[in-house]
């Protein structure tokens, strides 16, 4: 087995966010000629690297069979952002053309990324000293002319003749300057052009999947929602108007806005093994900084001034303080154990923080020395400060608890059920959201004080609330968010801060011109963005489809569920197949389909007979792929002791034959049509010190088995155990690393990142003259077939389809 060694660049998350659309060639990225290796530039950040405008060539640049890296340590700007450029010396030429910015690690930008004045300021150029001809003179000349001797007359023409100094041709090195500078200008005012459309397309009041997790406030001006499907929204009074922006793939758990609005910080979490905390720079889509943590997160905020964000963790330090940078502050000279609340006076001078056991610690932070503590009641959930800094409120055993913030006596206790806290800094008294007597019923609570009763819209459940203003505005389980106000009797009123609802896609393959995707159980086609969707069928069961003859193969990776298939020119179905489980991935070779139950084994399926024609008893097995008539390809984990997490299984022997790669994990598992001895999966790798997932090419040596290799196309130095991956013709098309698509054309040796939309890809795919990504919200961002111009994004209404 040869496993070809491979140089190293990094390939990072953080690019220019605006593509230069005018600027940016047009490139059929389906290559003709295959290429036997790939060549590409190695980048390796410093320990505390500075932003660049392109990515540096490294030395060994020249060697082939190279590993694109994806620094998951690096800040993404999940943005529209620009496509990477070359990563190969063809780069050169073109970077005057395009911009790269990377972000380091404590969240600069490039000064290409700094928001520029749209506005071109014209220079004007000395006009040349205008001479008049004695022909444009119509008078008698003057006597001392006519006079004049030919010496002096042919003096006086030189004199004329004179070239103006204004008039002086330019040197190579002043064309090429003017050259520059108006290429720059034309840089600048497509970059705000492009901010100026982005803004546009990220004012969609978005529906959270899953519901609301977080609301968070900035004073009178703005509020943030955040929900489980790692959605952002921004409402601005006073008409709130919202901007919504995808940030992660994950439920967001906390959100804290900095005391002058430029910024917010998120943490997000999947509640097991991923605890990361980010800061994004929001009129910029840029994500400053991201930190991750070993174990929860149980608080975040500012300090008054923003000097300082507070990440309060489950460790036994109990807090970790960054600054705007993501740079660790020291603030305290010994633990002060687990900290659910932390803040400042507007002066900075003093932090207080309340403890798990009941501790209120004031710390000074120049000194790092405790000024006092006091003792108050321990394990307040969701702690929080109200009177101007000067009061804590918090639930415990039902009850509403009101602190001294500078002695911990407690001031008033208030009966409660599961107190849902909207309580705002400057509130005299804690305001919350309680469950009423009533089934389905909701009141709010002003300190001994309650509103009449109320209900929701479809039975929602309340999940987050936050004063604003005269308003509360409450978050639901159903991603619905209500603005809740007040009458003068009591009664209450709701009114609906309506999302946009649309049919989401859940699923997408291509076919020449056509674009074939699924949406809630009917398959249409599509041919261009600006087209109407054309329906094919409209009784698919299942959220997954492949296509297979003139029809198509139906399946469900939800729930437990038939294979189905349908004739478009029969116009029937028929069921090929009853799986015990759930099915997340198919694959079709010739006239079979092959596929993997996690607590079954492998199938072969044959889809005219519907019989099964070949299965393999097995626990773990993640996905199958048949390569050819004789082999199915077989993905799995590596944890129950086998030495591969890749093998390959001779349908007629059962002979297995393990890959010898090292990895715990591999799955995507796909092959090029157009090179059947070509594949490309992933490769997760779980040690401790040295976690990532791999983007692997591998070239099938059907005459000997053992002599296939392999080649690690991209590196994303974290977990992303959802990336997908779409291969055609030399081209991969991938959302490894949690970002915007990157796309890898080994033909042409070029790999550049794709601008993104309001939301994450999902899955991509490529038809005649279109690239399309479905997105996690199950939306479909269209690009030009190269992928880097960004055309629009679509959601399919119910009254476009």
């Amino acid at each position: 087995m040869k496993i070809k060694t491979s140089i190293v660049f990094f390939l990072f998350l953080s690019l220019n966010i605006f593509p230069q659309e005018a600027q940016q060639p047009y490139t059929d990225i389906l290559g003709q000629e295959p290429e036997t290796s790939v060549e590409e530039q190695e980048t390796k950040p410093a320990e505390n690297p500075e932003p660049t405008e392109s990515i540096p060539q490294h030395p060994d640049s020249q060697k082939h069979d190279t590993e694109t890296k994806i620094d998951a340590d690096k800040p993404t700007e999940n943005s529209n952002a620009q496509p990477e450029q070359k990563i190969n010396k063809t780069t050169e030429k073109n970077e005057s053309q395009t911009e790269t910015a990377t972000e380091s690690e404590t969240g600069k930008t490039s000064a290409d990324e700094q928001p520029t004045d749209s506005t071109d300021q014209a220079t004007e150029t000395p006009e040349a000293e205008k001479t008049a001809h004695p022909a444009d003179e119509k008078k008698e000349e003057p006597d001392e002319q006519k006079d004049a001797s030919p010496e002096d007359t042919e003096s006086s023409q030189k004199d004329k003749t004179l070239p103006n100094k204004n008039e002086e041709s330019k040197t190579p090195e002043q064309e090429e300057i003017e050259r520059l500078e108006a290429e720059k200008k034309k840089q600048e005012q497509s970059i705000a052009d492009a901010k100026k459309l982005l803004k546009e397309r990220t004012k969609i009041p978005h529906l959270f999947e899953g519901g609301v997790t977080a609301i968070a406030a900035h004073f009178s001006t703005s509020f943030f929602a955040g929900g489980k499907d790692g959605f952002l929204t921004k409402y601005s009074y006073p008409n709130l108007e919202p901007d919504t922006w995808q940030i992660s793939r994950f439920p967001i758990k906390y959100l804290a806005i900095h005391p002058k609005g430029k910024y917010i910080a998120a943490y997000e979490s999947d509640g097991f093994g991923l605890h990361r905390v980010s800061l994004w720079d929001w009129e910029e889509k840029k994500q400053v900084f991201v930190k991750r943590f070993t174990g929860a997160v149980v608080s975040l905020s500012w300090s008054a001034q923003g000097s300082f964000l507070f990440v309060g963790t489950a460790s036994l330090e109990g807090i970790t303080v960054f600054d705007l940078h993501g740079n660790p502050q020291k603030l305290f000279d010994a633990p002060p154990g687990i900290v659910l609340l932390a803040a400042t006076g507007l002066n900075e001078k003093n932090i207080v923080t309340y403890g798990e056991t009941g501790r209120l610690v004031y710390t000074n932070v120049k000194k790092k020395k405790i000024l006092t503590q006091f003792i108050t009641e321990s394990k307040l959930e969701t702690p929080a400060l109200i009177k101007n800094y000067t009061q804590i409120i918090g639930y415990k055993n039902n009850k509403v608890y009101v602190v001294k913030a500078d002695g911990g006596e407690v001031l008033a206790e208030y009966p409660a059920k599961n107190a849902i806290f909207a309580s705002k800094i400057t509130d005299s008294l804690p305001i919350w959201i309680e469950r009423s007597s009533k089934r389905n019923y909701w009141h709010l609570r002003q300190g001994n004080k309650t509103s009449g009763d109320f209900a929701l819209p479809n039975k929602a459940v309340i999940t987050s609330a936050r004063h604003i203003q005269s308003s509360i505005i409450l978050g639901t389980d159903k991603g619905v968010l209500y603005k809740m106000q007040q009458k003068p009797d009591g009664s209450v009123t709701l009114t609906e801060l309506t999302p946009e609802y649309y049919s989401p896609v859940s699923d997408v393959q291509s076919a020449g011109s056509l674009l074939y995707f699924l949406s809630e159980g009917k398959i249409y086609s599509l041919t261009e963005p600006e087209a109407e969707p054309a329906l094919i069928y409209a009784k698919a069961k299942g959220d997954r489809f492949l296509l297979y003859e003139n029809g198509f193969i139906i399946w469900s990776s939800k729930k437990t569920a038939p294979i189905y298939y349908y004739s478009q020119d029969l116009q029937t179905e028929k069921i090929i197949f009853r799986p015990r489980s759930a099915i997340t991935t198919l694959s079709v070779y010739k006239d079979t389909i092959a596929f993997a139950e996690p607590f079954s084994g492998v199938s072969l399926i044959n889809i005219i007979t519907a019989k099964r024609t070949f299965f393999y008893k097995a626990v773990g097995i993640q996905e199958a792929l048949q390569i050819n008539d004789d082999s199915v390809l077989v993905s799995k984990s590596a944890s129950d002791g086998l030495s591969s997490p890749l093998f390959l299984i001779n349908i007629q022997t059962e002979e297995i034959f393990p890959f010898t790669i090292q990895g715990d994990f591999a799955f995507g598992l796909s092959i090029d049509a157009d090179q059947p001895n070509y594949l490309a999966f992933f490769l997760l790798q779980q040690k401790p010190e040295n976690v990532k997932t791999d983007l692997i090419g591998m070239r099938i040596n059907q005459n000997k088995i053992s002599e296939s290799t392999f080649t690690v196309l991209l590196s994303y130095k974290d977990e992303d155990i959802d990336a997908s991956l779409y291969l055609r013709k030399y081209v991969i098309l991938t959302n490894l690393g949690k970002n915007s698509l990157v796309a890898q054309n080994k033909r042409i040796r070029e790999t550049y990142r794709l601008p993104r939309d309001y939301a994450l890809p999902k899955k991509s795919c490529i038809i005649k003259s279109f690239l399309i990504s479905l997105n996690t919200d199950g939306s479909l961002s269209w690009y030009s077939q190269d992928g880097k111009r960004f055309i629009k994004t679509i959601r399919l209404k119910e009254t476009d389809i």
